[in-house]
């Protein structure tokens, strides 16, 4: 009967570790956006030209967190809407914007130096370019 029983118990902890590992082999693939990104005196503007439900965004809060996703800006936060394909926290960090991912991009983080003027980068699924 324990012989019995310890096969039992066996068996469902193989099958218990097969949905584990189903679960960890699923990649996401990053969503496909690209935006202007520029840092104003009074906080975060941006403008999207591809993946986004939205042209032009701005935030008035100098040294806040920004999420930025799909559907605009915003305080930073979690995104539960599963329809959201992109979204990264922004914020300004020792005179650089530092971007960090929270779904639908290739990268984890990002960041790049912002002088004391105004500036600005392009940002995308794959990275961040300077803006021209």
């Amino acid at each position: 009967m324990k012989t019995l029983r310890l096969v039992a118990l066996m068996a469902v902890f193989a099958e218990l570790a097969a949905c584990h590992q189903q679960n960890i082999s699923k990649t996401v693939a990053p969503a496909s956006f690209s935006m202007k990104i520029e840092r104003t005196d009074n906080g975060i503007t941006a403008q999207c030209t591809k993946g986004c439900r939205w042209t032009s965004v701005s935030a008035d809060c100098a040294g806040c967190v920004h999420r930025i996703d799909a559907t605009g800006i915003g305080p930073a936060s979690k995104v539960e809407d599963p329809e959201v394909v992109f979204a990264f926290n922004l914020q300004e960090f020792e005179g650089k914007l530092v971007a960090t991912a929270i779904k639908g991009t290739a990268w984890t983080k990002l960041s790049w130096s912002c002088g004391r003027a105004l500036c600005s980068a392009r940002l995308d699924e794959t990275g961040v370019s300077p803006s021209t």
